[in-house]
């Protein structure tokens, strides 16, 4: 079962408000839960490829459907932050272990038997 996004949360929501107002209901309720959703989006950690990407599609949507440019960026900005840090903090592959073992033996000097 796949997980909904908090992305697909936000628009799920969006569309709700957008029906409310066409048939003259309050929205109040869903709007405190869209301005909560949307300060969670902002502030969460991008701390994986999954954050990474949630935080890209909610960027799309603030670009194409609320053409809001600032927060767009503001989101870009955010996810080229977070992948640098997830670049820096990715564990070392097998090869560039073995590597690394490899290069640390050479400056020991020839390994006893």
């Amino acid at each position: 079962m796949k997980k909904i996004t908090l992305t697909e949360k936000y628009i799920k929501i969006k569309n709700k408000i957008k029906c409310q107002i066409d048939n003259h209901i309050d929205t109040t309720f869903e709007q405190e839960l869209l301005d909560n959703l949307f300060h969670t989006i902002m502030i969460r950690p991008i701390n994986n490829l999954s954050a990474a990407i949630d935080k890209l599609r909610f960027a799309y949507h603030c670009l194409t459907e609320e053409e809001d440019i600032e927060e767009t960026a503001n989101l870009l900005c955010q996810v080229c932050f977070g992948l640098e840090q997830l670049a820096l903090t990715e564990r070392p592959t097998t090869a560039s272990r073995e590597s690394a073992g490899i290069s640390a033996r050479r400056h020991r000097g020839p390994m006893q038997p």
